[in-house]
């Protein structure tokens, strides 16, 4: 059965690594950051469009339900990570938010939509953070064969032997990908 596979990650929780674990998968429409997704979201205000991708990464912590029902039969997966680990690098991500990059505005909308403020405000994105993960856990309660809970602290093996079980595709003998990490460069 062909289904589509979303990552219900907020910044700086693994979207890029499973970006690129789903390459390593064999999907090969992937969408990381899908500009004409968001585009067409914030324009016309639902997802109800034809899109062109099997995995995406880095959407719908707030239209998974709309997308649930437009895509019926597809995979989601909800990374967990330590909130006071994520509010450290969602804090040095949120301070490289500048430039001209056509990205730019995009993202400073997305902080917004889904954590409540394009500027790093602690104690509001730690809330917004906690609120939206259980949100989506309740959402899915009873779903197993949907939703996947994938802990970001877990070893490689075990990310993908949860990830390939859930997806029904075979372990690949790589490392699971660890990429992105708040290391000092610049972001944007």
């Amino acid at each position: 059965m062909h289904h589509k596979v979303f990552y219900l990650g907020h910044f700086r929780t693994g979207t890029t690594s499973f970006f690129r674990a789903a390459r390593i998968l064999g999907y090969v429409r992937c969408e990381h950051f899908p500009l004409e997704y968001f585009r067409h979201l914030y324009r016309v205000g639902n997802v109800d469009w034809d899109a062109p991708f099997d995995v995406m990464c880095n959407a719908n912590e707030v239209e998974y339900p709309r997308c649930d029902r437009v895509y019926p039969g597809s995979k989601f997966i909800l990374p967990i990570r330590d909130v006071d680990d994520w509010l450290l690098s969602i804090k040095y991500f949120t301070s490289q938010v500048r430039g001209d990059s056509e990205h730019i505005p995009w993202i400073r909308q997305r902080l917004e939509t889904c954590l409540g403020s394009p500027v790093y405000d602690e104690q509001l994105y730690r809330l917004n953070y906690i609120n939206q993960h259980n949100m989506v856990t309740e959402y899915f309660k009873g779903r197993e064969k949907d939703f996947l809970l994938l802990p970001l602290d877990a070893a490689s093996e075990t990310k993908w032997d949860l990830i390939c079980n859930f997806l029904g595709k075979p372990i690949p003998e790589e490392p699971y990908p660890y990429l992105n990490r708040t290391d000092g460069n610049n972001i944007c």
